[in-house]
C-alpha cells in the first residue's frame, strides 16, 4: 500500500508541473527568523485535523437555525398594507 500511494504522490506532483520540490527540510529558516519553527512543523503533521474531528458534535447536536425575524416583520407589515 506504502508503494502505491508513493506511486500516486509522484505521479501527481508530476502532473502538477511544480518547477521544482521544496520540503519544510529545505527551508532556510534563518532567512525568516520571525516564522516560528516549531510551529510551523507541528502544523504540517495535520495532527489538528484529527484532534478536530473528535471534538466536532454530531449533527443531531447542532441546534436548528434561527428564524430570521426581520423578513417576518417584513411580511407582516405587507399582510397590513
Amino acid at each position: 500500500i506504502a508503494l502505491k500511494r508513493r506511486a500516486d504522490d509522484e505521479r501527481r506532483t508530476r502532473m502538477a508541473n511544480f518547477p521544482y520540490i521544496k520540503t519544510l527540510a529545505d527551508f532556510d529558516w534563518g532567512f525568516q527568523p520571525s516564522v516560528p519553527r516549531g510551529l510551523v512543523e507541528q502544523l504540517a503533521t495535520l495532527e489538528f485535523i484529527d484532534r478536530g474531528a473528535q471534538r466536532r458534535p454530531a449533527s443531531n447536536d447542532i441546534d436548528p437555525p434561527a428564524v430570521n425575524t426581520s423578513l417576518m416583520d417584513l411580511g407582516s407589515r405587507d399582510a397590513f398594507d
